[in-house]
């Protein structure tokens, strides 16, 4: 049943990188199936999109309808959301 779901999830992956639910669950079907470093991996995959969505969901809140925004808040932005794919 791991290896079934870990196919699934590298297919939801390969279409969405940045969908960390997926990342989240193909690190547990990783670890089911005693794949430890490669859940590792995974589940730090899954952290450092989770800290992109967070940082780019703050940005979203408080930048663009802010008056006194400054470009490089802009920049920030931009640059969080390109870096979640």
């Amino acid at each position: 049943r791991g290896a079934d779901a870990e196919g699934r999830l590298r297919t939801v992956l390969a279409a969405d990188p940045a969908d960390t639910e997926a990342r989240f669950h193909l690190a547990a079907a990783l670890r089911l199936q005693g794949k430890t470093d490669e859940a590792a991996a995974e589940l730090a995959e899954f952290e450092r999109f989770r800290a992109l969505a967070d940082r780019a969901y703050k940005l979203l809140q408080d930048v663009p309808d802010r008056p006194d925004a400054t470009a490089a808040e802009f920049a920030e932005l931009g640059t969080v959301l390109l870096g979640q794919g």
